[in-house]
C-alpha cells in the first residue's frame, strides 16, 4: 500500500506588489497555520518518505515548517509551479518504490484537481473539495498498489482531508 499526501501551501503575503506570484512569501497567518499543520500531522502520524515541492517561495517556506516529517528525501521542482494534474501524475509515477509515503506540496487549483482525479471515492468525501482546497490543507490518499509507476487517475481512495480551520 502507498500513501500520498497532497498539500496546498500556507497563506501567502500580498504585502509587496513588486513581487511576482512565484516570489510571494508566507504571511503571518500562513506561518502560524504551517506550524499548526505540522503539529496536527505529527499527532496523526502523517509522516512521508519523499516530497515533491513546487519551487515557489511560499511552498518552499511551507515545507520548512513540516520538513521534519520527511524521513528520507525531497525534491524542489520549479516545473511543478503551475503544473497540471497530468504532469504531477507523471512525477508521482516516477517516485522510487522504496518510498511508501510521499508528499506533493503545490498550489490551488492543481491540488484540488489532482486529488479529485486521483480518488475514486469522492462521493463519500467530495463535499470537502467542492469549493477550494484551503491554504495549508492536506488530503490523504491511499493506493492499493505496490509501485508508484502503476498509479493512474481514479486508483486512489481519499482517506482524509484536514484544514487548519478544523482546529481553531
Amino acid at each position: 500500500m502507498l500513501n500520498l499526501y497532497v498539500m496546498r501551501h500556507a497563506k501567502s503575503s500580498w504585502e509587496d506588489p513588486e513581487l511576482s506570484d512565484y516570489q510571494r512569501p508566507l504571511n503571518k497567518r500562513g506561518k502560524h497555520n504551517a506550524k499548526l499543520m505540522r503539529k496536527i500531522m505529527k499527532n496523526k502520524g502523517m509522516f512521508f518518505d519523499f516530497a515533491y515541492i513546487s519551487g515557489s517561495q511560499r511552498t518552499v517556506e511551507t515545507y520548512k515548517y513540516i520538513k521534519d516529517l520527511n524521513l528520507k528525501k525531497k525534491k524542489i521542482k520549479k516545473d511543478h509551479y503551475l503544473a497540471t494534474p497530468k504532469f504531477l501524475l507523471k512525477s508521482i509515477q516516477s517516485i522510487k518504490d522504496k518510498y511508501k509515503s510521499a508528499l506533493i506540496l503545490n498550489h490551488e487549483p492543481t491540488v484540488k484537481d489532482l486529488t479529485q482525479q486521483l480518488c475514486s471515492n469522492l462521493n463519500e468525501h467530495g463535499e470537502l473539495l467542492t469549493d477550494k482546497f484551503s491554504t495549508a490543507a492536506i488530503a490523504t490518499i491511499i493506493f492499493r498498489k505496490k509501485s508508484w509507476n502503476d498509479i493512474k487517475f481514479g486508483d486512489g481512495l481519499l482517506d482524509g482531508f484536514i484544514k487548519p480551520k478544523d482546529f481553531y
